[in-house]
């Protein structure tokens, strides 16, 4: 549950930034960023509910870098005025992976990999 709050709170705040700010990535209605923000919230607990115990810190990072990033640009580019450039998807799964990498270490540190999705 613990994880699913955080990305319920993080991932829209990157989101809405990085589509306000940058010339790399925009979503033209709200809608958009809340499916694109579920889409990434689900598949990001059922990465963690699959793989969290069983690999290492930095390769689940880096699993999620790499489904943040496939998701991102298929998902924008089927969405009608919406767009983003494959720099933007990169930037914007770096910064997703990032915030990724600092609630996974604190599950695991926190020995808490049980209680982050139940």
């Amino acid at each position: 549950m613990i994880s699913l709050i955080v990305k319920l709170i993080t991932l829209p705040i990157v989101v809405f930034i990085a589509s306000t700010t940058s010339n790399q990535f925009y979503i033209s209605s709200i809608w958009q960023g809340l499916l694109l923000v579920g889409i990434l919230a689900l598949v990001g607990i059922a990465m963690e509910l699959a793989m969290l115990s069983k690999v290492e810190l930095l390769f689940s990072v880096a699993l999620d870098f790499m489904a943040t990033f496939v998701i991102v640009y298929v998902l924008t580019s089927l969405l009608t005025n919406a767009y983003v450039t494959f720099v933007g998807a990169v930037l914007l799964s770096i910064v997703i992976a990032g915030c990724e990498w600092f609630l996974h270490r604190f599950l695991v540190k926190g020995n808490q990999k049980k209680k982050a999705v139940t």
